[in-house]
């Protein structure tokens, strides 16, 4: 009886950790995929599929601008009143708008990428990649809204497995960055097309109600979007192929802060949404807490473990500074949970007043970067170390002194 009363509570605890187990798993193939290729692609081809990877990233959240943040914020709770009419009305108009919008900017960047004289193919493989990821994204914040973690995770470690698999095969075959996409690209199409046809099928006309509140977010999904990727942006245009080869490399242990952070914010964002003020906001400065000091280790070991066992490519030239910098700003950005808890709490306007000046600060700081021509990649990661930094201290005071200021008067 004990030995059976041990064993169900060691599957209690493991079923408990799935969540946190997966999700891990599926970072781990991200990352492992962004250092196999770094090895087995020259400079110059990994800074090409680099460019198809911000394509995709950026393209994703740009497409789904509105969409996405309508998503997290009211799917919650439409789940919650389980009306099946009031949740299809919602997800089928969303899904017309996302139709919509994937054919105008397929067209637009193509036409773009033809006339500056870039890779069409590799431009077009972006742009279809992004409409998968957005795809599939809706769908993970549905099983997230319903909370469904584990399910969630689980879909999610799968898709990176068998992704990361194709990448890697492809890559070591051909050693060329468009067909490693295009590889990529053709698999996830295999895995979320069943997935976009349904979106298809469930499709109806947005009323004018629902355009109306889907504008509003718009602006501060965008921003959201510039934020998350305006390092790799700039990065692209301002610096050499070669330097922007090694930002890319060091990028998959920053990748490391952000997933980290949106493991914290999967779980957090129902308490955002439905605790008091203050239960949510202790749980946030926990959870930032807690963020960087996972970060902090994290990316040491997997940096020391690279270098160790010689998988870093012969391009990179990692240094001690570099290391550093590096998990500063892994840190900063994993540890930056102000976002999620401003929309959360419906304090979009402040969101969006802190989104505008961040990021016209770091434009500003990129406008005199490319205006001296400093290409030097130290330069640039000390930027942004210390952008960052000033950033999460201010929007991180701002939120501390509004909700002391609320507890003030709801004790007054």
């Amino acid at each position: 009886m004990n030995a059976q009363k041990s064993y169900k509570n060691l599957l209690s605890k493991i079923r408990a950790w799935e969540y946190i187990i997966f999700l891990c798993s599926s970072a781990a193939f991200v990352t492992l995929k962004g250092i196999l290729l770094g090895k087995l692609l020259n400079h110059i081809e990994y800074a090409s599929y680099n460019y198809f990877q911000i394509i995709s990233g950026f393209g994703c959240i740009f497409i789904g601008a509105g969409i996405i943040l309508r998503h997290h914020v009211e799917l919650p709770s439409l789940l919650k009143e389980n009306n099946s009419g009031k949740l299809y009305a919602f997800t089928s108009q969303s899904h017309s708008i996302l139709i919509a919008n994937s054919l105008i900017s397929c067209i637009a960047l193509s036409l773009f990428s033809f006339f500056s004289n870039g890779e069409v193919l590799l431009a077009a493989l972006g742009a279809w990649q992004a409409i998968l990821l957005l795809t599939f994204t809706l769908e993970l914040i549905k099983l997230k809204s319903g909370e469904y973690f584990t399910k969630y995770a689980q879909k999610l470690l799968i898709r990176n497995l068998v992704i990361f698999l194709v990448a890697a095969a492809t890559a070591y075959v051909t050693k060329n960055a468009i067909k490693t996409a295009l590889a990529e690209v053709a698999i996830n199409t295999i895995l979320t097309g069943n997935l976009l046809i349904t979106y298809c099928k469930n499709t109806s006309l947005p009323n004018l109600n629902y355009i109306k509140k889907t504008l509003k977010y718009i602006p501060l999904e965008l921003f959201g979007a510039l934020s998350q990727y305006q390092d790799r942006l700039a990065a692209s245009f301002i610096l050499s192929k070669m330097e922007f080869s090694r930002f890319s490399y060091f990028f998959i242990i920053i990748n490391i802060g952000i997933t980290l952070q949106q493991f914290i914010n999967t779980k957090l964002i129902v308490s955002f949404s439905t605790e008091e003020v203050t239960s949510a906001f202790r749980k946030f400065r926990l959870g930032s807490i807690s963020l960087t000091g996972i970060i902090v280790f994290t990316t040491s070991f997997v940096l020391i473990t690279i270098s160790s066992i010689n998988m870093a490519p012969h391009w990179l030239n990692l240094d001690l500074e570099s290391l550093c910098l590096i998990i500063c700003i892994a840190t900063f950005k994993g540890a930056d949970l102000t976002q999620s808890y401003l929309i959360c709490r419906h304090m979009k306007k402040l969101a969006l007043i802190l989104q505008l000046t961040a990021t016209t600060t770091f434009i500003l700081g990129m406008i005199y970067i490319y205006h001296q021509k400093i290409t030097d990649l130290m330069y640039f990661l000390k930027f942004i170390a210390t952008w960052q930094f000033i950033c999460l201290t201010i929007s991180t005071l701002i939120i501390w002194l509004k909700n002391r200021k609320q507890e003030t008067c709801c004790n007054g």
